[in-house]
């Protein structure tokens, strides 16, 4: 059966079917992430007199008619500084191909920079069409940033195969490619048409099955795992002195905000200082009001949230994110609590016996932290479901930080409220 707060109890046939399953689809998952090969690299492009099929071609073939100004080589095109970068293109490059999939070996890096490209004068279909975004034309056209700061390396913008459009018959076909700014960093390096190795089998359907697998696994150990999260509670609790719970169970009620208040003038300063020391006291006495009243640590972070772009000092030369410091501070001045005693009881007013509470005999007697309020089971889902798709991304690294700042750090937040 489930309780109100979480998966209590189920019955022992019942969890060995749900265990047997989550082991299943693990091997599954370790079965799907066999099947993966690594990334092919495509061939090396080379000078060509016709685009057809199995072709992937340098820009310095004749086969591509560039507008004035573009400086060509076998290593790419560069297109000139305009007279007006904002309102005109650098230049355009066109071309005819025979075949169905196009792609273009792209620059991108950390450099603002852009491309349109039409095929047969529609917008290519394997890129994005903004409405209103058109190119120098006034025509709809497929647009492609070349902006990417984690791909740029010491020797400048990183080469990366784009499809840009994929044809329903073999043509020929019309491509026009139009170059905004990017003078200098040699945007196109090369051409192929159905020349490309095919795509390895994605990644994201091995996590989506390792996942599920791992919380039937969960959910048919869930006793078992409460045992174990109360075993390592009592563990943290022979590690926090004795006279600690007592020591906060004497403090006046009104000190927590004061120690709230001095903590964030003294954040404050410490950010306006850029003063490491200033932070970490202010720190430290916030951690003492989260001790005496967790909400106390919660509302300082909902003060400070306004101001998250100042990151805090925290070491000589080493500053960390304000959210990421409430939510996790926040989370384990929670675990302390709990394994040290909760030391408030219904009336508000907080109590020690014996120098503390052994977490088994603290007025709150469910285990505090496998615990969770179903609202806490959807926020898992929507984490995990997120997670799932970063590895459906293009660019996973830029999806991994993504997902930690939008989705890992509110799961931690909602779990702290």
């Amino acid at each position: 059966m489930m309780t109100r707060l979480g998966f209590s109890s189920i019955g022992a046939w019942a969890a060995k079917r749900l265990g047997l399953w989550g082991l299943f689809l693990l091997l599954v998952a370790g079965g799907w992430f066999g099947l993966l090969d690594g990334p092919q690299t495509p061939p090396e492009p080379q000078r060509a007199e016709a685009l057809v099929p199995g072709v992937v071609a340098r820009m310095d073939s004749p086969v591509f008619r560039y507008t004035p100004g573009w400086q060509v080589s076998p290593a790419g095109a560069d297109p000139a500084e305009p007279a007006d970068p904002w309102n005109e293109p650098s230049g355009q490059v066109t071309f005819a191909y025979q075949g169905r999939s196009l792609a273009l070996n792209l620059a991108v890096g950390a450099y603002w920079g852009y491309i349109y490209v039409t095929v047969d004068g529609a917008p290519a279909n394997r890129l994005v069409v903004i409405p209103g975004n058109v190119n120098s034309t006034g025509s709809l056209a497929g647009y492609k940033p070349l902006l990417a700061p984690e791909r740029q390396t010491p020797q400048g913008p990183a080469p990366q195969w784009v499809m840009v459009h994929r044809a329903p018959d073999e043509g020929p076909h019309q491509v026009e490619v139009e170059v905004w700014r990017s003078w200098g960093q040699i945007p196109v390096r090369g051409v192929a048409v159905d020349g490309l190795p095919p795509q390895p089998l994605p990644l994201w359907p091995g996590v989506a099955l390792a996942l599920l697998g791992a919380i039937l696994l969960i959910v048919a150990g869930w006793q078992w795992l409460v045992h174990i999260a109360h075993g390592l509670l009592r563990v943290m609790a022979r590690l926090i002195p004795d006279f600690a719970p007592a020591l906060l169970a004497r403090l006046p009620d009104g000190l927590g905000f004061l120690l709230v208040g001095l903590g964030l003038a003294l954040v404050a300063a410490g950010v306006y200082a850029s003063s490491w020391l200033l932070t970490d006291l202010g720190l430290a006495l916030l951690a003492v009001a989260g001790l005496l009243r967790l909400e106390l640590w919660t509302g300082a972070l909902l003060f400070g949230l306004p101001f998250y772009l100042h990151p805090l000092p925290l070491l000589p030369g080493r500053a960390l994110n304000l959210v990421e410091i409430g939510v996790w501070g926040g989370l384990a001045l929670w675990v302390v609590q709990a394994a040290g005693g909760r030391w408030q009881v219904a009336d508000g007013r907080r109590q020690a016996a014996d120098g503390r509470w052994p977490i088994s005999q603290s007025p709150n007697t469910q285990y505090p932290i496998p615990n969770l309020p179903y609202p806490l089971h959807l926020v898992t889902l929507i984490l995990l479901l997120a997670l799932v798709s970063v590895f459906a991304a293009q660019e996973r690294d830029v999806a991994l930080r993504e997902w930690r700042t939008l989705f890992l750090a509110a799961a931690g937040f909602a779990l702290l409220l």
